[in-house]
């Protein structure tokens, strides 16, 4: 699942997910993504940063020892 950061011609700003980017693409395609606001069609994607996950580490990487 990805989520983007969408706006509309209206000036809407709003998030909605997505299955992949592909499906956002067929979606706003055939004009099937629509503003909660007003109903618009005329979507786009708005800059997004990266989530960033918290306390996740890399697999094969080892976590700090702790100070006796």
């Amino acid at each position: 699942m990805i989520k983007y950061a969408l706006c509309c011609a209206g000036g809407h700003a709003f998030e909605a997910w997505f299955r992949s980017g592909d499906a956002y693409e067929r979606q706003a395609k055939k004009h099937l993504v629509s503003c909660p606001h007003c109903g618009s069609n005329a979507v786009e994607k708005q800059p997004m940063a990266p989530a960033v996950l918290k306390g996740i580490r890399p697999s094969g990487t080892a976590a700090p020892a702790s100070a006796p």
